[in-house]
């Protein structure tokens, strides 16, 4: 009895260690396609993140945190026509982790880009988001978020 309460409690506890590293604890990531032609479309990068949490800008200064970072390289059959474009703007100002002026956003951030479909058989938009979460105590291990969409149908 005693080595079935042992083996009990271990596993509670690797089940707690095993959700807190999660890449979904602090933010939770959606990624939708929206096709505004039979050609072109936008690919939408959300991140809701949970109260007291925050994931950082997409450029910050070298020692500091890591910066966002989508990557769409894994995309086939569509040529991206824009940058990506941020909504809200970051938050600005003084990180005391760090010690440096940095850019963060909190509650949720939208990352837009827009493309045009170059191979309708071979068209997918697959890539990674890359970022470092923090609330005030600490900070999580950069997790990455993969994701891959086929291109909805135009109707």
């Amino acid at each position: 009895m005693l080595r079935f309460k042992f083996i009990f409690i271990l596993m509670v506890l690797w089940s707690a260690v095993a959700h807190s590293q999660s890449p979904e604890a602090g933010a939770r990531w959606r990624v939708n396609v929206k096709m505004t032609s039979a050609t072109a479309g936008e690919v939408i990068v959300k991140a809701v993140i949970d109260d007291g949490w925050h994931i950082y800008g997409t450029s910050l200064p070298e020692g500091g945190p890591i910066s966002t970072t989508i990557d769409f390289n894994g995309s086939t059959g569509v040529k991206f026509t824009s940058p990506v474009k941020v909504s809200p703007a970051p938050h600005k100002g003084f990180d005391s982790m760090f010690n440096m002026e940095l850019t963060w956003w909190e509650n949720a951030v939208t990352f837009r880009r827009s493309f045009t479909v170059t191979d309708v058989d071979a068209a997918q938009i697959k890539g990674s988001v890359s970022y470092m979460m923090c609330n005030q105590r600490n900070c999580m291990r950069p997790p990455v978020y993969n994701f891959s969409k086929s291109l909805p149908k135009v109707k």
